[in-house]
């Protein structure tokens, strides 16, 4: 079996420090968000419709989703949007650390700190 499968158009992979690794792709007109399970050899579906993914450890993903910046809650497998976050987000980078750049509409880059379940903005 690939680890990447054909037939679909891959946007972006991005791999943590820790090893874990996710993907963004387009499959008929859909954008999927999925992350590598270690344990069962295959890609768990995180959701649909995000334009950017960053992975900083197993406990941080990012992604947007309609310009808005959500973070991935392990605990309860849902994307809680950060409502801190500018509203025209669109691309993200981030460390193992929790650092994370974004970049928005309006050609600006911010810096934000993940801390458990929120973000804090530092400028």
């Amino acid at each position: 079996m690939d680890l990447f499968p054909t037939g679909v158009k891959y946007d972006k992979v991005d791999i943590a420090q820790d090893g874990t690794m996710c993907a963004l792709y387009t499959y008929l007109g859909t954008k999927y968000i999925v992350r590598y399970n270690t344990v069962t050899s295959q890609w768990d579906n995180l959701g649909t419709g995000h334009t950017d993914i960053a992975v900083g450890d197993a406990n941080k993903v990012l992604v947007v989703l309609g310009g808005q910046l959500f973070y991935f809650h392990v605990a309860s497998s849902t994307w809680i949007r950060d409502i801190t976050a500018p509203a025209n987000v669109t691309s993200i980078s981030l460390a193992s650390d929790g650092t994370a750049y974004l970049l928005t509409g309006n050609h600006q880059i911010m810096c934000i700190e993940i801390h458990g379940t929120h973000c804090l903005w530092r400028r």
